[in-house]
C-alpha cells in the first residue's frame, strides 16, 4: 500500500511540473557543447532570490563598495552584495547534515575544519553578466542538482580556478553548468536569450594559498577581467586565520625612510582637438621605475590597452599614433599601478578637422584686397596704369595705384 502511495505522489509531482512548464516556462535553445542534462529545465534566479530549499540562510551582506554590472536590477547602478565567508561557515557548521552534503558536492572531506579552511580561501566576487551554473537544493537530507541562470549582481565565491562554487544568497554549492540542446526556463524574462558559457579567471596556484584579501587588493588589475563574467569584490568582509601584520621594531637611531607618498595624476595634451592633432597622455605622481597599465575607452565603447613606464620622478607619457579614420568624440584613459592600486583618469575630445581661415573667399570677396587676389587668380588682375580722373574710384580705392591717384586729385 505504501508503494502505491509513493508512486501516486511521484506521478502527481510530475504532473505539477508539467503544468508549471506549460503555464510559466519559456523555451529556448541553449549554447550546447557538453553532455546533455537529464533534467530539461533551467531556473532563472535574481540576486535576492533564495531559490527552492536553500542550504543556509543568506550568507551575504551589503558592502561598502559597489561593483558595476552590465544588466539586471543593478545594471547602471552596480551591486553592493558581497559574500560573508565566516557567516557561511557558521551556518553550515550549525547543520552537520547540510555541511556533509555541501562537502560531498565539491569533493571535500566532510569535516568542519576542512570545509572552513576551503571557504576562507575562496574569493568573493560579483557576477557582472547572467551566468549559467549547476545549482543545488537541500531536499530530504541530500543535495539535489538543478540547472540555473544566476542574474548579474549575484554574490558568489570562486575557487583558485576562477569557477563559481557557492552562491551566498542561499549557501548552495555550485558546479559548472551542463548545457542542453533545449530546455524550459522558469522565471526567465520574455524573449530572453540564455547567456553563453562563462569565461573564468584562473588564479596562479602559487599565489592562491596566501591567506587574506590584502594580496588580491594589490594584485587585482581591472583589465584582467574584461571578458570574465564576474569581478572580485574589492573590500570583502574579513576572515579568521588572516596572519596579523608584523609589528615593526622601534628604531634605536633615526627611523627608516618611509616610502614616498604618491599623488597620481593624468592629463591629455591637447585636452581637446581635432583629428589632425597629435595626442599625448601624461602620468605623474606614481611610483618611480614601474610600468603602468593604460586602459583607453573610445567613444564607440571599444577598449584599447597601452602601457607607460615611469621615470625617476614617477612621471611618464605615451604619444598615440595617428589613426587613419579616428572615431570622433570623448576618449577616457585610466592609468593603473597594479602594485599599489593607484589610478588616475584623463579625458580628451576629438573633433573633425577645421577648415583653414586663410583661404580666399571670392564669391563674394570680403575685402578689396581679397577681390584683387581673386581677380589675379582668374587672370583679371587690374593693370598698374593710371586711370582717368573721371573713372577713379576713391571710396574705397581698388588698388594701391588708384589710392595714390585719388590722393593727387584731392
Amino acid at each position: 500500500m505504501q508503494g502505491k502511495n509513493s508512486r501516486r505522489a511521484a506521478w502527481l509531482a510530475a504532473l505539477v511540473v508539467l503544468l508549471l512548464a506549460v503555464a510559466g516556462g519559456v523555451a529556448f535553445m541553449a549554447l550546447g557543447g557538453e553532455e546533455e542534462a537529464k533534467a530539461q529545465t533551467v531556473r532563472f534566479q535574481a540576486p535576492t532570490d533564495n531559490g527552492p530549499d536553500p542550504f543556509t540562510v543568506p550568507a551575504e551582506r551589503r558592502g561598502a563598495k559597489v561593483v558595476e554590472v552590465g544588466s539586471g536590477p543593478f545594471g547602471g547602478t552596480g551591486s553592493d552584495l558581497v559574500c560573508d565567508r565566516e557567516l557561511l561557515i557558521h551556518s553550515l557548521a550549525a547543520r552537520p547534515d547540510r555541511l556533509r552534503e555541501w562537502a560531498r558536492v565539491l569533493g571535500l572531506n566532510p569535516t568542519t575544519r576542512v570545509v572552513a579552511r576551503y571557504i576562507r580561501k575562496l574569493r568573493p566576487a560579483t557576477l557582472t553578466t547572467d551566468t549559467r551554473v549547476t545549482n543545488h537544493s537541500f531536499v530530504d537530507g541530500r543535495a539535489v542538482a538543478f540547472q540555473s541562470i544566476l542574474q548579474a549582481g549575484t554574490a558568489v565565491l570562486v575557487d583558485q580556478d576562477g569557477v563559481p562554487v557557492a552562491r551566498c544568497r542561499c549557501g548552495n554549492p555550485l558546479l559548472k553548468p551542463i548545457f542542453v540542446k533545449a530546455a524550459e526556463c522558469f522565471g526567465c524574462p520574455p524573449n530572453y536569450s540564455p547567456p553563453p558559457p562563462c569565461d573564468y579567471y584562473d588564479y596562479d596556484d602559487r599565489d592562491y594559498d596566501r591567506y587574506g584579501d590584502g594580496y588580491w587588493k594589490r594584485a587585482y588589475v581591472r583589465s584582467d577581467f574584461v571578458n570574465v563574467c564576474y569581478l572580485p569584490y574589492p573590500d570583502p568582509p574579513s576572515i579568521r586565520g588572516t596572519p596579523p601584520r608584523r609589528r615593526q621594531p622601534r628604531p634605536r637611531t633615526k627611523p627608516a625612510a618611509e616610502a614616498p607618498q604618491t599623488h597620481p595624476a593624468a592629463s591629455f595634451s591637447p585636452s581637446s582637438g581635432t583629428v589632425d592633432d597629435t595626442y599625448t597622455l601624461y602620468a605623474s605622481g606614481f611610483r618611480p621605475g614601474v610600468t603602468l597599465s593604460v586602459r583607453l575607452v573610445r567613444p564607440d565603447g571599444v577598449v584599447e590597452s597601452y602601457s607607460i613606464t615611469t621615470n625617476g620622478s614617477g612621471s611618464g607619457s605615451y604619444t598615440f599614433p595617428h589613426a587613419g579614420d579616428p572615431v570622433l568624440g570623448p576618449y577616457t584613459a585610466t592609468i593603473t599601478d597594479s602594485g599599489t592600486g593607484d589610478t588616475a583618469t584623463a579625458r580628451t575630445q576629438v573633433s573633425a578637422a577645421t577648415q583653414p581661415t586663410n583661404q580666399l573667399q571670392c564669391n563674394p570677396p570680403r575685402s578689396q584686397l581679397e577681390a584683387e587676389q581673386c581677380a589675379e587668380l582668374r587672370g583679371n588682375a587690374p593693370q598698374d596704369t593710371p586711370a582717368p580722373d573721371d573713372q577713379l574710384q576713391c571710396n574705397p580705392p581698388r588698388s594701391q595705384l588708384e589710392a595714390e591717384q585719388c590722393a593727387g586729385v584731392d
